[in-house]
């Protein structure tokens, strides 16, 4: 039975809203990876990343490439190219089992009526997700390393960003038993 929480807070431009599910539970590391996979074929198609860079627009369109989407463990790219010899390169990996499904938020972007975005939280807010991010602007090249508690994708349309959402609460779930 699905469930509707509508919780009226605006933040930075975007319309927050609570959706509680009960997604299908997951029974064994193959049906695991059978999840992952649709995951990742929703977000490939899905998810229009859009990253902040200094010194150029506050944000620029990013590519997401998948690195690892078979286990509780993954890992993902961002590759944004904000101006000709620059880039930037955001690489992401964070366990399942140390996301708190509880958490887990859909919310409307204000700003661009087509998107929506899909926010996870750590366990307790731990800074488990590892960011390791490169900038390069023509020879010169920062890099650096962020442990963050949060993070985010977003879909074109409530209905793929509840589809995307339902998936991962499964996904969580079953890796928080194992992990």
């Amino acid at each position: 039975m699905k469930r509707l929480v509508v919780v009226a807070l605006v933040v930075a431009g975007v319309s927050s809203s609570i959706f509680a599910q009960d997604p299908k539970p997951i029974a064994d590391d193959s049906a695991l990876r059978t999840v992952l996979e649709r995951i990742e074929q929703m977000l490939t198609a899905h998810y229009q990343p859009m990253i902040p860079v200094a010194n150029y627009r506050p944000f620029v369109k990013a590519k997401f490439e998948p690195a690892k989407f078979v286990s509780c463990n993954l890992k993902y790219r961002l590759d944004a190219v904000p101006a000709k010899g620059s880039s930037y390169i955001l690489n992401t990996e964070m366990n399942l089992g140390d996301l708190n499904p509880a958490a887990l938020d859909i919310s409307r972007d204000l700003k661009r009526d087509d998107r929506w975005f899909i926010s996870f939280q750590t366990i307790n807010n731990a800074p488990k997700i590892h960011v390791t991010y490169r900038n390069a602007i023509g020879r010169a090249v920062r890099t650096g390393t962020v442990m963050s508690p949060q993070n985010a994708f977003d879909a074109d349309g409530r209905d793929t960003a509840q589809e995307i959402a339902d998936l991962f609460v499964s996904a969580i779930r079953y890796c928080s038993e194992k992990h």
